[in-house]
């Protein structure tokens, strides 16, 4: 308790705090409102759900590199309050189309374009923020009560969405996530003179792009994970983004049963976060990886249509499992990767992860239609358990351990990692 106290003592750290919390609310309503909002679209299938995640997807993967870039040389609480508040009036903007009954699917893509741009500049700034209100020794701490806040507004976005799909709609739910990313970048833009704008390279852009992009490489460790993740997050995007909500629709009772999942998933998410805050595993990454395989073993549940109650609980150990990367992983990268370049190491972290996305969610629609969503889900599962096992086979995932002090400038330790 006393480190919680400690935590939230610190009035930027309480501002980030509320400021995650709020903007999770409305992403725990966003996945179900979109997808079944698309999904009742007159003559819409999982190929036009498809696309529209695609037009988000593509965006973010092509426009990471240059987010790192924006936030290694601006004040990172500024990019990100800049891009929530922006992000925040388009996504209302689609609310309304489907309030107003005139969302179509080109719309939806070309709202979703501008909020892949928006997105892709956020995101690279988030982990660099935390090191810059935090002081090296509570980053764990930090990270793993941020993740707290963000799960809790999940669970309560997700729990709320599927009556508010089923009884306004999903124009009414998206209009509230757009109105929580406002809110949030509000927070967020109190910490702008608090949060050092990172001192600047004297590179261009394409220099910025260059280093950063050595940098990422000069971590096996990294790349590995990041190489591994990208075919994972491909059948992630097709098995859960696009099978999920055609297989509710199918063969359960559509937004308000798979709400229920989304909220289990919630409660791993917190439930993992929970855990992190008291568990420090000498070899983070074996352990996110051996814990990760609750994903193709939820998959193969999905397949199945096993009842609802267990379908829940595969969420909630898949949601513990991600949760598990989220905070190992970010101060694995907080507590390794050079000060200067985290936004850019983390931007192409997050590309390299997220470049086979928008392709799952493009294929999804086709196979489903070809082979049948089970099927296209037991596909999902086994290309998910080989390529978790493949990472372990790695000897710099399988040593790497805690590094306490700050990496500050320069490369990291050598001791960061041992050979098994």
């Amino acid at each position: 308790m006393r480190d919680f106290v400690e935590l939230f003592s610190n009035s930027r750290f309480r501002t980030l705090w509320f400021a995650r919390i709020i903007s999770n609310l409305g992403n725990g309503m966003a996945p179900i409102a979109l997808s079944f909002g698309v999904l009742a679209l007159d003559g819409a299938t999982a190929r036009d759900l498809g696309f529209v995640l695609s037009a988000q997807a593509i965006p973010i993967v092509l426009m990471l590199p240059f987010g790192g870039v924006i936030a290694d040389r601006l004040p990172r609480a500024l990019v990100i309050a800049v891009s929530d508040v922006i992000l925040g009036a388009f996504v209302i903007t689609m609310g309304f189309l489907f309030i107003t009954e005139t969302a179509t699917i080109p719309k939806l893509m070309a709202l979703n374009v501008i909020a892949g741009i928006l997105n892709a500049i956020w995101w690279p700034a988030f982990p660099g923020i935390v090191p810059a209100v935090m002081e090296e020794r509570d980053l764990n701490k930090a990270n793993a009560v941020i993740a707290i806040a963000s799960n809790a507004g999940l669970i309560m976005g997700a729990a709320v969405a599927g009556a508010l799909v089923t009884l306004f709609g999903s124009g009414w739910a998206i209009v509230i996530d757009g109105v929580t990313f406002v809110v949030a970048g509000v927070l967020v833009f109190r910490l702008r003179r608090l949060t050092p704008r990172t001192p600047a390279s004297g590179e261009s852009v394409i220099g910025d792009l260059r280093s950063g992009f050595g940098t990422f490489m000069s971590f096996r460790w990294v790349w590995v994970i990041v190489a591994a993740f990208s075919v994972i997050v491909a059948c992630m995007r097709a098995g859960f983004d696009v099978s999920g909500p055609v297989l509710f629709k199918e063969q359960f009772g559509g937004a308000a049963d798979y709400s229920i999942t989304q909220t289990a998933l919630g409660v791993g998410f917190l439930l993992g976060a929970l855990f992190a805050t008291k568990y420090k595993p000498q070899r983070p990454l074996v352990f996110c990886v051996l814990v990760t395989f609750a994903m193709p073993v939820q998959f193969v549940l999905m397949s199945m249509a096993l009842p609802i109650w267990v379908l829940a609980l595969g969420a909630m150990a898949v949601g513990m499992a991600f949760e598990q990367w989220g905070v190992h992983w970010t101060t694995a990268l907080q507590t390794h990767v050079p000060r200067e370049s985290l936004s850019r190491v983390s931007a192409f972290d997050a590309m390299g992860s997220l470049i086979f996305g928008p392709v799952g969610l493009a294929l999804a629609g086709p196979l489903i239609a070809a082979f049948g969503v089970s099927k296209v889900l037991l596909g999902c599962a086994v290309i998910t358990a080989v390529m978790l096992g493949l990472t372990l086979l790695d000897r710099e995932v399988r040593g790497l351990r805690w590094v306490e002090e700050e990496p500050a400038t320069g490369v990291a330790p050598e001791r960061a990692t041992d050979g098994v």
